[in-house]
Protein backbone atom coordinates (compact mmCIF):
# COMPACT_ATOMS: atom_id res chain seq x y z
CA UNK A 1 0.00 0.00 0.00
CA UNK A 2 1.32 3.52 -1.07
CA UNK A 3 0.55 5.98 1.44
CA UNK A 4 -1.09 8.88 -0.35
CA UNK A 5 0.35 12.40 0.74
CA UNK A 6 -2.19 14.83 1.67
CA UNK A 7 -2.52 16.69 -1.83
CA UNK A 8 -0.52 16.03 -5.21
CA UNK A 9 -1.01 17.90 -8.46
CA UNK A 10 1.39 17.83 -11.45
CA UNK A 11 4.81 19.89 -11.22
CA UNK A 12 7.25 20.00 -13.63
CA UNK A 13 10.13 18.32 -14.51
CA UNK A 14 13.86 19.44 -15.39
CA UNK A 15 16.01 17.65 -17.36
CA UNK A 16 19.92 19.22 -18.31
CA UNK A 17 21.89 17.42 -20.66
CA UNK A 18 24.39 17.80 -23.04
CA UNK A 19 23.16 15.15 -25.08
CA UNK A 20 20.45 16.52 -27.59
CA UNK A 21 19.61 13.30 -28.62
CA UNK A 22 18.80 12.15 -24.92
CA UNK A 23 16.86 15.11 -24.40
CA UNK A 24 15.03 14.56 -28.00
CA UNK A 25 14.39 11.17 -27.06
CA UNK A 26 12.31 11.65 -23.42
CA UNK A 27 8.90 13.95 -25.33
CA UNK A 28 7.43 10.00 -26.22
CA UNK A 29 7.64 8.59 -22.90
CA UNK A 30 6.51 11.63 -20.87
CA UNK A 31 4.05 10.34 -18.99
CA UNK A 32 0.78 12.32 -19.11
CA UNK A 33 1.35 14.23 -15.74
CA UNK A 34 4.91 15.45 -16.08
CA UNK A 35 5.70 18.92 -17.97
CA UNK A 36 9.29 18.63 -19.06
CA UNK A 37 11.86 21.32 -19.86
CA UNK A 38 14.76 20.19 -21.38
CA UNK A 39 17.98 22.28 -21.16
CA UNK A 40 20.68 21.29 -23.25
CA UNK A 41 23.49 23.67 -20.95
CA UNK A 42 23.50 24.11 -17.21
CA UNK A 43 23.51 28.13 -17.69
CA UNK A 44 19.96 27.93 -19.42
CA UNK A 45 18.81 26.08 -16.99
CA UNK A 46 20.15 27.94 -13.94
CA UNK A 47 18.71 31.25 -15.75
CA UNK A 48 14.84 29.42 -16.25
CA UNK A 49 15.01 28.37 -12.26
CA UNK A 50 15.96 32.19 -11.31
CA UNK A 51 12.82 33.93 -13.33
CA UNK A 52 10.18 31.11 -12.06
CA UNK A 53 9.91 33.31 -8.66
CA UNK A 54 7.27 30.47 -7.37
CA UNK A 55 4.85 31.00 -4.31
CA UNK A 56 5.73 29.25 -1.17
CA UNK A 57 4.63 25.39 -0.79
CA UNK A 58 1.12 24.75 -0.52
CA UNK A 59 1.22 23.51 2.93
CA UNK A 60 2.73 26.82 4.42
CA UNK A 61 -0.73 28.18 3.69
CA UNK A 62 -2.35 25.64 6.22
CA UNK A 63 -0.50 27.52 9.06
CA UNK A 64 -0.42 30.64 10.06
CA UNK A 65 -0.01 33.10 13.45
CA UNK A 66 -2.91 34.33 15.50
CA UNK A 67 -2.95 35.45 19.33
CA UNK A 68 0.62 34.51 19.33
CA UNK A 69 0.23 30.76 18.38
CA UNK A 70 0.56 28.81 15.46
CA UNK A 71 -2.99 27.56 14.28
CA UNK A 72 -3.25 24.96 11.05
CA UNK A 73 -6.16 25.49 8.69
CA UNK A 74 -6.77 22.15 6.46
CA UNK A 75 -9.52 23.73 4.13
CA UNK A 76 -6.64 25.76 2.76
CA UNK A 77 -5.62 23.32 0.41
CA UNK A 78 -8.47 22.99 -2.13
CA UNK A 79 -7.99 26.49 -2.42
CA UNK A 80 -4.81 25.77 -4.58
CA UNK A 81 -6.67 24.13 -7.46
CA UNK A 82 -8.16 26.97 -8.59
CA UNK A 83 -4.17 28.68 -8.77
CA UNK A 84 -3.33 27.77 -12.69
CA UNK A 85 0.49 28.47 -11.56
CA UNK A 86 0.38 25.46 -9.31
CA UNK A 87 1.49 23.47 -12.42
CA UNK A 88 4.79 25.68 -12.67
CA UNK A 89 6.07 24.34 -9.37
CA UNK A 90 9.35 22.04 -10.47
CA UNK A 91 9.43 19.48 -7.78
CA UNK A 92 12.56 17.34 -10.02
CA UNK A 93 16.02 18.53 -11.50
CA UNK A 94 17.27 15.38 -13.87
CA UNK A 95 20.85 16.27 -14.08
CA UNK A 96 23.60 14.76 -16.08
CA UNK A 97 27.34 14.57 -14.23
CA UNK A 98 29.84 14.73 -17.04
CA UNK A 99 28.85 18.47 -19.16
CA UNK A 100 31.50 20.40 -20.55
CA UNK A 101 30.91 24.05 -19.29
CA UNK A 102 29.65 22.69 -15.50
CA UNK A 103 29.74 19.29 -13.80
CA UNK A 104 26.09 18.07 -12.43
CA UNK A 105 27.00 18.51 -8.78
CA UNK A 106 28.54 22.02 -9.68
CA UNK A 107 25.16 22.39 -11.19
CA UNK A 108 23.23 21.36 -8.12
CA UNK A 109 24.96 23.16 -5.87
CA UNK A 110 23.49 26.60 -7.34
CA UNK A 111 20.27 25.64 -7.30
CA UNK A 112 18.98 27.81 -4.89
CA UNK A 113 15.55 26.18 -4.27
CA UNK A 114 16.29 23.74 -1.26
CA UNK A 115 12.70 21.93 -1.88
CA UNK A 116 13.44 20.62 -5.60
CA UNK A 117 15.01 16.77 -5.60
CA UNK A 118 18.05 16.49 -7.52
CA UNK A 119 18.28 13.45 -9.56
CA UNK A 120 22.17 12.99 -11.52
CA UNK A 121 22.78 10.71 -14.32
CA UNK A 122 25.93 9.50 -13.94
CA UNK A 123 28.89 7.30 -15.78
CA UNK A 124 30.34 4.51 -14.54
CA UNK A 125 33.57 6.26 -13.32
CA UNK A 126 31.54 9.22 -11.30
CA UNK A 127 29.72 6.68 -8.99
CA UNK A 128 31.92 7.56 -5.68
CA UNK A 129 31.58 11.05 -6.54
CA UNK A 130 27.84 10.64 -6.91
CA UNK A 131 27.66 8.92 -3.35
CA UNK A 132 29.35 11.57 -1.76
CA UNK A 133 27.28 13.78 -2.88
CA UNK A 134 24.80 12.26 -1.87
CA UNK A 135 25.73 11.54 1.69
CA UNK A 136 26.45 14.99 1.88
CA UNK A 137 22.81 15.58 0.59
CA UNK A 138 23.60 17.68 -2.13
CA UNK A 139 21.43 15.28 -4.56
CA UNK A 140 18.57 12.91 -3.39
CA UNK A 141 18.96 10.05 -5.72
CA UNK A 142 21.66 9.00 -8.74
CA UNK A 143 21.52 6.65 -11.45
CA UNK A 144 24.45 4.54 -13.69
CA UNK A 145 23.46 5.19 -16.93
CA UNK A 146 24.51 1.94 -17.34
CA UNK A 147 22.07 0.70 -15.56
CA UNK A 148 18.89 2.78 -17.36
CA UNK A 149 17.19 0.05 -20.05
CA UNK A 150 14.78 2.20 -21.42
CA UNK A 151 13.40 6.08 -20.77
CA UNK A 152 10.82 4.78 -19.09
CA UNK A 153 13.65 3.62 -15.96
CA UNK A 154 14.37 7.44 -15.48
CA UNK A 155 10.51 8.08 -15.01
CA UNK A 156 10.27 5.78 -12.15
CA UNK A 157 12.94 7.43 -10.74
CA UNK A 158 11.50 10.48 -10.76
CA UNK A 159 7.97 9.23 -9.76
CA UNK A 160 9.07 8.49 -6.50
CA UNK A 161 10.79 11.78 -6.29
CA UNK A 162 7.68 13.29 -6.79
CA UNK A 163 5.96 11.88 -4.18
CA UNK A 164 8.96 12.92 -1.82
CA UNK A 165 8.64 16.45 -2.89
CA UNK A 166 5.06 16.76 -1.87
CA UNK A 167 5.79 13.99 1.06
CA UNK A 168 8.06 16.91 2.87
CA UNK A 169 5.38 19.22 2.96
CA UNK A 170 3.12 16.21 3.54
CA UNK A 171 4.62 15.15 6.77
CA UNK A 172 4.19 18.55 8.41
CA UNK A 173 0.11 18.19 7.77
CA UNK A 174 0.04 14.97 8.83
CA UNK A 175 1.67 15.94 12.03
CA UNK A 176 -1.07 18.34 12.89
CA UNK A 177 -3.36 15.56 11.92
CA UNK A 178 -2.17 13.11 14.20
CA UNK A 179 -4.22 14.46 17.73
CA UNK A 180 -7.37 13.91 15.57
CA UNK A 181 -8.11 10.42 16.89
CA UNK A 182 -11.21 10.38 13.76
CA UNK A 183 -9.06 11.21 11.07
CA UNK A 184 -9.08 8.61 8.48
CA UNK A 185 -5.59 9.80 6.55
CA UNK A 186 -3.47 7.19 7.67
CA UNK A 187 -5.86 3.92 8.25
CA UNK A 188 -4.60 1.27 5.51
CA UNK A 189 -7.94 0.27 4.17
CA UNK A 190 -9.18 3.60 3.39
CA UNK A 191 -5.55 4.34 1.90
CA UNK A 192 -6.38 1.55 -0.47
CA UNK A 193 -9.46 2.47 -1.33
CA UNK A 194 -8.76 6.15 -2.36
CA UNK A 195 -5.95 4.42 -4.08
CA UNK A 196 -8.30 3.02 -6.25
CA UNK A 197 -10.97 5.32 -6.93
CA UNK A 198 -8.11 7.71 -8.25
CA UNK A 199 -7.39 5.33 -10.91
CA UNK A 200 -11.02 5.03 -11.79
CA UNK A 201 -11.47 8.36 -11.84
CA UNK A 202 -8.23 9.40 -13.98
CA UNK A 203 -7.41 11.67 -11.30
CA UNK A 204 -3.98 13.57 -11.65
CA UNK A 205 -4.43 16.00 -8.49
CA UNK A 206 -5.85 15.84 -5.02
CA UNK A 207 -6.57 17.81 -1.75
CA UNK A 208 -7.31 16.70 1.12
CA UNK A 209 -10.54 18.11 2.74
CA UNK A 210 -11.84 18.63 6.29
CA UNK A 211 -15.33 19.84 5.95
CA UNK A 212 -16.80 16.69 5.18
CA UNK A 213 -13.94 15.03 5.46
CA UNK A 214 -12.13 13.57 2.31
CA UNK A 215 -10.35 14.31 -0.55
CA UNK A 216 -11.22 16.71 -3.79
CA UNK A 217 -10.17 14.76 -6.91
CA UNK A 218 -9.85 16.10 -10.22
CA UNK A 219 -8.77 15.23 -13.57
CA UNK A 220 -6.66 16.28 -16.94
CA UNK A 221 -9.77 17.80 -18.17
CA UNK A 222 -10.32 19.82 -14.58
CA UNK A 223 -13.55 17.92 -14.51
CA UNK A 224 -13.72 17.15 -9.80
CA UNK A 225 -14.67 14.31 -7.86
CA UNK A 226 -15.05 14.65 -4.36
CA UNK A 227 -14.38 11.56 -2.12
CA UNK A 228 -16.52 11.71 1.29
CA UNK A 229 -15.19 9.68 4.64
CA UNK A 230 -17.12 9.83 7.52
CA UNK A 231 -17.32 7.77 10.20
CA UNK A 232 -20.35 6.02 11.63
CA UNK A 233 -20.62 8.58 14.38
CA UNK A 234 -20.46 10.95 11.49
CA UNK A 235 -22.84 9.58 9.13
CA UNK A 236 -25.01 9.40 12.05
CA UNK A 237 -25.01 13.19 12.17
CA UNK A 238 -25.48 13.97 8.77
CA UNK A 239 -28.57 11.64 8.76
CA UNK A 240 -29.68 13.41 11.76
CA UNK A 241 -29.14 16.61 10.38
CA UNK A 242 -31.41 15.82 7.39
CA UNK A 243 -34.13 14.68 9.14
CA UNK A 244 -33.98 17.78 11.42
CA UNK A 245 -34.23 19.95 8.15
CA UNK A 246 -36.99 18.53 7.01
CA UNK A 247 -35.98 15.86 4.42
CA UNK A 248 -38.91 14.27 2.64
CA UNK A 249 -40.15 10.74 4.06
CA UNK A 250 -38.55 8.67 1.66
CA UNK A 251 -35.29 10.36 1.61
CA UNK A 252 -35.24 9.60 5.57
CA UNK A 253 -35.83 5.82 4.54
CA UNK A 254 -32.95 5.55 2.25
CA UNK A 255 -30.85 6.94 4.84
CA UNK A 256 -32.16 4.68 7.33
CA UNK A 257 -31.61 1.45 4.84
CA UNK A 258 -27.89 2.52 5.07
CA UNK A 259 -25.21 2.19 2.23
CA UNK A 260 -26.15 5.67 1.43
CA UNK A 261 -24.49 9.17 2.68
CA UNK A 262 -26.09 13.07 2.63
CA UNK A 263 -23.92 15.34 1.03
CA UNK A 264 -25.63 18.96 1.95
CA UNK A 265 -23.44 21.62 0.26
CA UNK A 266 -26.26 24.14 0.66
CA UNK A 267 -28.05 24.37 3.59
CA UNK A 268 -32.10 23.92 2.90
CA UNK A 269 -33.14 26.97 4.57
CA UNK A 270 -30.36 28.73 2.22
CA UNK A 271 -31.66 27.55 -0.95
CA UNK A 272 -33.11 29.83 -3.24
CA UNK A 273 -34.03 28.33 -6.02
CA UNK A 274 -37.61 28.64 -7.23
CA UNK A 275 -37.86 24.94 -7.49
CA UNK A 276 -38.55 22.24 -3.89
CA UNK A 277 -35.14 21.39 -2.08
CA UNK A 278 -33.52 18.59 -4.52
CA UNK A 279 -33.30 16.25 -1.43
CA UNK A 280 -32.98 13.32 -3.82
CA UNK A 281 -29.46 14.36 -5.58
CA UNK A 282 -28.19 15.08 -1.62
CA UNK A 283 -28.15 11.26 -2.02
CA UNK A 284 -24.83 9.34 -2.74
CA UNK A 285 -23.65 5.36 -2.63
CA UNK A 286 -21.83 4.95 0.25
CA UNK A 287 -19.44 1.57 0.62
CA UNK A 288 -18.26 0.57 4.04
CA UNK A 289 -14.48 0.10 3.83
CA UNK A 290 -13.49 -0.86 7.46
CA UNK A 291 -14.83 1.72 10.01
CA UNK A 292 -15.49 4.04 7.86
CA UNK A 293 -17.95 5.07 5.08
CA UNK A 294 -16.78 6.03 1.51
CA UNK A 295 -19.14 8.21 -1.12
CA UNK A 296 -18.49 8.97 -4.48
CA UNK A 297 -19.85 12.73 -5.61
CA UNK A 298 -19.15 13.10 -9.06
CA UNK A 299 -19.55 17.03 -10.14
CA UNK A 300 -20.06 17.93 -6.39
CA UNK A 301 -21.26 21.80 -5.96
CA UNK A 302 -18.14 24.03 -5.90
CA UNK A 303 -17.64 26.74 -2.71
CA UNK A 304 -14.10 28.06 -4.45
CA UNK A 305 -13.46 29.84 -7.74
CA UNK A 306 -12.79 27.09 -9.81
CA UNK A 307 -12.57 27.64 -13.49
CA UNK A 308 -11.86 24.29 -15.64
CA UNK A 309 -10.97 26.39 -18.52
CA UNK A 310 -8.14 28.09 -17.25
CA UNK A 311 -7.50 26.37 -14.17
CA UNK A 312 -7.31 22.49 -14.75
CA UNK A 313 -4.16 20.73 -16.03
CA UNK A 314 -5.04 20.47 -19.97
CA UNK A 315 -5.63 24.31 -20.00
CA UNK A 316 -1.86 24.50 -18.42
CA UNK A 317 -0.45 22.47 -20.86
CA UNK A 318 -1.93 23.58 -24.07
CA UNK A 319 -1.14 27.41 -22.96
CA UNK A 320 2.49 26.26 -21.46
CA UNK A 321 3.10 24.26 -25.21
Amino acid sequence: MSVLVPYYHPTTVGFIDDNIRFLESLAPHTPDAVTARNFFTPESALKWLSTLNPRPPLAYDCFYHEDGFIRFDLAALEQEIKLADRFRRVSVLVVDYAMPTMDGLEFCAQVEDPDICKLLLTGVADEKVAVAAFNQGLIHRYVPKATIRNVADIFAHIEILQRRYFGQFGDRISASLATDASQFHWISQVQDNLSKLLRQHEAVEYYLLSQPRGYLLADRQGKTTRIVVLSDAELRVEIAKCRDQGAPAKVQQALARGNTMPFLMEEPQDYLGSEPYPWDEVLNPAERVGDWWVAVVSNPPADIDFDQASSSYAAFVAQDS
